[in-house]
């Protein structure tokens, strides 16, 4: 399997999260004995902005690329249901005045591959040094077909990354979760493909 190799900043910042640490809690956050419960898309975005409170909080849990951020009391969750921080065409934002998008995700938990692939494609033309797609199996599409189908999808519709581009696809399943990743060599010519990332996930396994 590729190493995971992911870089702790590119053109657009700093990564606000260590790619493995963000799996690994996706992961193990609806566990119920030996097997999982889909969460509610709001469930989903409301753990995601207790993540960015507690990265605020516990600065032990940042990487290197860190540094690269001024200060986490500035930093704000956008998505729909929060009256006070709307979403903008992204699903859920970590924003950083001065900064930007640290975080962009685009979540699809009901529609077939069609409409996933509409979704995936905002995060393709977004600017964010880490973009996040969550979706849910279906008995339509395996985990490796949603992977396949997006990674096609992209490169029908993309023809150009930055270089360090970094991409997760997290897939909720009844039998258990499933993970992928890609960073952007910034080849002209290089194509979009996920690599499964194995689960369940150890900070250790990163590079």
């Amino acid at each position: 399997m590729k190493t995971l190799a992911f870089p702790t900043y590119n053109a657009y910042g700093s990564l606000p999260i260590e790619p493995i640490l963000l799996i690994d809690k996706l992961d193990q956050a609806w566990q119920e004995g030996i097997s999982v419960r889909i969460p509610s898309t709001k469930e989903i975005f409301e753990y995601l902005k207790q993540i960015g409170e507690d990265l605020r909080s516990h600065p032990e849990s940042r990487v290197v690329g860190y540094e690269g951020i001024r200060d986490w009391t500035e930093v704000k969750s956008f998505y729909r249901g929060n009256e006070n921080c709307r979403e903008f065409l992204i699903d859920f934002l970590w924003s950083q005045k001065g900064f930007g998008t640290l975080l962009a995700c685009e979540s699809e938990m009901c529609d077939k591959l069609t409409g996933m692939q509409h979704d995936f494609e905002k995060i393709l033309c977004w600017k964010a040094p880490l973009k996040l797609m969550i979706v849910q199996e279906r008995r339509d599409a395996t985990p490796q077909q949603i992977a396949a189908g997006l990674a096609g999808y992209a490169n029908d519709n993309i023809h150009q990354f930055v270089k360090d581009e970094c991409f997760l696809l997290f897939v909720f399943g009844v039998e258990g979760n499933h993970a992928y990743w890609r960073v952007a060599s910034g080849a002209a010519a290089e194509a979009f493909e996920f690599v499964e990332i194995p689960l369940p996930v150890r900070r250790s396994s990163a590079a």
